[in-house]
């Protein structure tokens, strides 16, 4: 009986390694992984670009193929088909607005719980009427729910 839970184990583990691997491999090893992209081909781009020869000499390799990201991540925005959205890239937090949009979070959620706490209505007894308390539990769902929100954004 253990090996055959521990078989089971090692299936489900390979079964999510195998889909991990999958999703980390969206871009690498593809012909949109600017790693990959040569200086020529990426010389031809930031002409498509509009961008004129010169100032592309006067740019290093890294600086070119951080050019075409960022010029393909505008077009991808601004809803510009064609061959460049395959190297834009998703905008990445930084870990200061991160922390600034948890303390929002953390913010509204204190005013929130301050505000019923303060709250001058009488608190509900067993003898309300039902509508009064599916309101009251309406709203303790609704904490309770925007609390664990908040949890699993901070992990």
């Amino acid at each position: 009986m253990k090996y055959l839970v521990f078989l089971a184990k090692t299936i489900h583990k390979t079964k999510i390694n195998n889909d991990l691997k999958h999703l980390r491999r969206v871009v690498t090893g593809t012909d949109a992984d600017l790693r990959r992209l040569q200086l020529k081909d990426a010389r031809k781009l930031l002409l498509k670009f509009n961008i004129s020869e010169k100032v592309i000499q006067s740019l290093t390799r890294w600086e070119i193929v951080d050019l075409v990201r960022t010029l393909s991540t505008q077009q991808a925005k601004e809803g510009i088909g064609g061959g460049m959205v395959k190297f834009a890239r998703g905008v990445k937090h930084l870990q200061a607005q991160q922390f600034e949009s948890y303390k929002d979070n953390c913010l509204r959620q204190f005013e929130y719980q301050n505000r019923l706490f303060t709250s001058k209505d009488e608190q509900t007894t067993d003898e309300d009427s039902s509508d009064e308390s599916d309101e009251n539990t309406q709203l303790l769902n609704e904490m309770s729910q925007t609390l664990e929100n908040l949890l699993r954004q901070n992990k």
